[in-house]
């Protein structure tokens, strides 16, 4: 998964893991979300620590210059009934 700089506005990506517990049912939330790149963070980890990701599952929303991160289940849950 690779991002530019000019399509990176408005991006969601959830990141998850294989073995991570919460991460189907975080993409079972987000699925009504659109436009949403799900991202293996350790496949990806180069990405995964360029946002910092800690712990999965994690969205990074961009805008602009902005990010906003959602660490967890129920974050990621306030996160979709925002949006």
């Amino acid at each position: 998964a690779t991002l530019s700089r000019e399509s990176d506005s408005g991006k969601v990506i959830l990141f998850t893991t294989p073995t991570c517990p919460n991460c189907p049912e975080a993409k079972r939330v987000m699925e009504i979300v659109e436009g949403v790149e799900v991202v293996n963070a350790q496949e990806n980890m180069e990405l995964a620590e360029k946002f910092g990701i800690r712990s999965v599952p994690t969205v990074v929303k961009l805008s602009g210059t902005n990010r906003d991160i959602y660490t967890g289940l129920s974050q990621i849950k306030e996160f979709v009934s925002k949006n």
